[in-house]
């Protein structure tokens, strides 16, 4: 439920739209693409994060067992 916690939606985004990405010089952005960045980061990180969320929820399993060997709930077979 990491992903749909609204404080950590607006952190993340809030860190995007500033020094890790928009305002960080190595992405070589002029200060007009910077205030675009800004603006895009605004609309599409939150939605973006809530739809990981989901996925992360729905396939838990799934993940962990592509991530981890032996940890996880047993992978469903299916024939």
């Amino acid at each position: 439920m990491f992903y749909a916690n609204n404080d950590v939606i607006n952190s993340l985004t809030e860190n995007l739209q500033g020094q890790y990405f928009c305002e960080d010089p190595e992405m070589g952005f002029t200060e007009d693409q910077v205030k675009e960045c800004a603006e895009n980061m605004s609309v599409f990180m939150p939605p973006a994060l809530k739809l990981i969320g989901g996925a992360v929820v729905m396939y838990n399993n799934d993940i962990c067992n592509a991530w981890y060997e032996g940890i996880c709930p047993a992978k469903l077979k299916f024939y």
